[in-house]
């Protein structure tokens, strides 16, 4: 089940999909030009038939010849467009995880100043929050979790309360785009060495589904 950033490790896919497509259909068009002008060599003394088939599949020959150098420039080019794609990213990530006044739950927050819950409340309150994508009272939660953990007498309840603490406060903008890097490498390494775009579902296709 992927994140609500999915939708961009799918624009990465489609995007790979379309471009690699592109090359293979280019390069069975280059490849069967590139066979037939092979076999009609140009030859001195040649036939007027032959001269002309000769003559015809040479022009074929260099106008996919052309097309394809294109083509494989296009591919490598596209890289620029999933980099493109990070930033969109990058962006929502960073829009997500900002403090929002208009989030904070004003009964829970004075309940979080009074110190008075249990790491159990704690813990509870920063998993809905993260499941509900208020991030601005997980992170308060979080903090005051770990303010709890400063005033506790119990070396195990201080553990408990800063691990919740953590888990309230963690971004997870930095592990969010290094996924993204991880999608954007292969990409690049596709791009690069086209014989692997027959494995790109193989090597992708979870990363993807679960991004």
């Amino acid at each position: 089940m992927g994140t609500k950033y999915n939708r961009f490790a799918v624009a990465v896919d489609q995007l790979a999909k379309s471009r690699f497509n592109d090359y293979q259909s280019e390069k069975i068009v280059f490849d069967v030009a590139r066979d037939n002008y092979e076999s009609y060599p140009e030859k001195t003394g040649a036939s007027a038939d032959y001269a002309a088939r000769a003559a015809e599949y040479k022009a074929k020959y260099l106008r996919a010849e052309a097309d394809f150098k294109r083509v494989k420039a296009a591919l490598l080019d596209s890289v620029r467009e999933v980099d493109s794609i990070r930033s969109e990213l990058e962006k929502a990530v960073a829009e997500s995880y900002k403090a929002k006044p208009g989030e904070v739950d004003a009964g829970v927050a004075t309940l979080l100043a009074a110190g008075i819950m249990t790491d159990r409340e704690y813990s509870d309150l920063v998993d809905e929050y993260i499941k509900s994508g208020n991030y601005t009272m997980a992170r308060l939660t979080g903090a005051a979790a770990a303010k709890a953990a400063e005033r506790s007498g119990s070396k195990e309840e201080q553990q408990r309360l800063r691990a919740i603490g953590h888990r309230g406060m963690e971004n997870p903008a930095g592990r969010i785009l290094s996924n993204f890097d991880s999608l954007r490498y292969a990409y690049e390494r596709t791009a690069k060495n086209p014989s692997m775009i027959k494995s790109w579902e193989q090597l992708t296709a979870e990363a993807i589904q679960n991004f």
